[in-house]
């Protein structure tokens, strides 16, 4: 089920699924990054504790609580352009409960892209966004899962994309007067 919100936003309800055991899914992401030496998951960092507490609940010791690294899902409604992304730590942006129509709330998040499906695991609750208030919106809550959707067209992940792009251009274009052809052979 997909409901159109507003043009750039949506939601869809996906029922009869196992939320628990996804979530877990997202957890082993995020241990594996944050447990990880790669350069690629640098920006991925937890405390010695709350990695243990991810291990433990992923190998099924303890049944770590909804609070603990809550996942939210976005899914993109349109197709954009294919490639890769390494997890990235990510501020999400959320209407203020307390003040409407006031400056949105910021939400420290680790953000982890798969081919049109972001899971923004929260590294921070902020006031007024209580796990149960959020409910559906969380993975774990229920059978249930609602998540936003957006085009990618007006997505972060378009966005950022360009960013990428343009500092890779910035970083391997030639020198000012070197002219660079292209022979085929």
């Amino acid at each position: 089920m997909h409901t159109v919100v507003v043009e750039s936003l949506g939601i869809r309800s996906v029922d009869n699924i196992d939320t628990k055991r996804l979530r877990l899914f997202f957890h082993s992401l995020l241990w594996r990054a944050a447990a990880s030496n790669r350069a690629e998951f640098s920006d991925i960092s937890v405390s010695a504790e709350e990695l243990e507490l991810l291990r433990d609940a992923i190998l099924g010791v303890v049944e770590a609580p909804l609070s603990f690294f809550p996942v939210q899902l976005t899914q993109l409604s349109t197709k954009g352009d294919a490639h890769n992304q390494t997890p990235i730590q990510d501020v999400k942006y959320l209407p203020n409960p307390y003040i409407p129509n006031g400056a949105p709330v910021a939400l420290p998040t680790f953000r982890f892209y798969m081919d049109g499906l972001i899971a923004h695991i929260h590294r921070a609750t902020p006031l007024g966004y209580g796990c149960e208030a959020l409910g559906d919106q969380l993975l774990g809550s229920s059978t249930s899962v609602v998540l936003s959707t957006v085009p990618f067209e007006d997505s972060s992940q378009a966005r950022n994309m360009v960013q990428v792009l343009s500092e890779s251009d910035a970083k391997f274009a030639p020198p000012d007067g070197v002219v660079i052809s292209h022979v085929k052979r």
